[in-house]
């Protein structure tokens, strides 16, 4: 077979199903499974990305949209802080019992890590932290 019998009998199919795809789309007939039945989401063209997401992809457009360039705080760049004292410890958040928390030394690139658990604020290179429960999915 030819290249161009092979394009030429996917031209051919491509122009078939565009057709049907169309005859569809235009009449009124419900078709099992077709959004139409379910009086929900799209038909006759490809739903865009907030018609088509779900779940934590819906959640991060919809933070998104609201003008939070970072939902989920995955962003690398250091957040300062006040330093933790025992009065007021700097609050970690996080969804489980324990965080891995990474901290430099001032005008050092050495990262220090630690293992911060829930319950009482612990002492780590002269500052307080404090781990808290989050129940959200996404971050403000």
């Amino acid at each position: 077979m030819s290249v161009r019998q092979m394009v030429s009998g996917f031209a051919r199919g491509v122009r078939s199903l565009s057709t049907t795809g169309i005859r569809a789309a235009a009449s009124n007939d419900v078709v099992p499974g077709d959004s139409k039945a379910r009086d929900t989401g799209v038909t006759g063209r490809i739903p865009d990305e907030d018609e088509q997401s779900t779940g934590i992809e819906r959640k991060e457009l919809n933070k998104m949209l609201e003008g939070v360039e970072d939902p989920f705080g995955m962003s690398m760049e250091p957040k300062f802080a006040a330093r933790g004292t025992r009065d007021a410890p700097r609050m970690i958040p996080s969804h489980f019992d324990s965080r891995l928390v990474g901290i430099c030394d001032e005008g050092s690139e050495a990262i220090h890590y630690f293992e911060l658990k829930s319950g009482d604020a612990m002492y780590v290179h002269g500052e307080y932290f404090q781990l808290y429960t989050v129940t959200d999915d996404v971050h403000p």
